[in-house]
């Protein structure tokens, strides 16, 4: 009875020490995890705080939106009237492949109809990237500068014989 006894204190005293391990082990472990927590709610606050200050940032320094049209829009009180006129510019494009001026053009200055590439008309506007490029053209089609508008887009006039 006493082998029992002992064996059954033995039993219960490593029963108790694996109940104090576990204990300390698990107190341990929620440390751990209360630590992991912070850490990953502080990473989250952080980029949180820092996602907010670009946006912020980007919405301060983004420039208004300009109505692309501008760039021809003093000409259609200049061009009122005239029933045609045509488009000329430094680069030979058709109605298809252009770089979107003259869709842009002809929206704007509607109801005058351009005629894209066409210097048989008394009115041209010309859309040139540089005030060599419309000089070169307005002589070759012997026409005159009647308007210029501040983004240098040209209302040019040629006599008709």
């Amino acid at each position: 009875m006493c082998c029992c006894k002992a064996a059954r204190v033995f039993l219960v005293d490593n029963m108790s020490l694996r109940y104090n391990i576990l204990k300390s082990s698990i107190k341990l472990m929620e440390k751990y995890i209360r630590t992991f927590i912070i850490f990953i709610a502080s990473v989250l606050i952080a980029l949180n705080l820092a996602i907010g200050f670009i946006n912020a940032k980007s919405q301060i320094s983004r420039p208004a939106p300009i109505d692309p049209s501008i760039e021809f829009a003093d000409l259609k009180e200049r061009l009122q009237g005239i029933r045609q006129a045509g488009f000329l510019s430094e680069r030979n494009s058709t109605a298809e492949g252009n770089d979107g001026r003259f869709l842009l053009a002809q929206y704007t200055l509607a109801p005058t109809m351009l005629d894209l590439n066409n210097p048989a008309h008394r009115y041209n506007v010309l859309s040139c990237a540089t005030p060599q490029a419309a000089i070169s053209i307005m002589r070759l089609i012997g026409a005159q500068p009647i308007y210029i508008n501040t983004f240098g887009k040209i209302i040019a006039e040629r006599p008709l014989w």
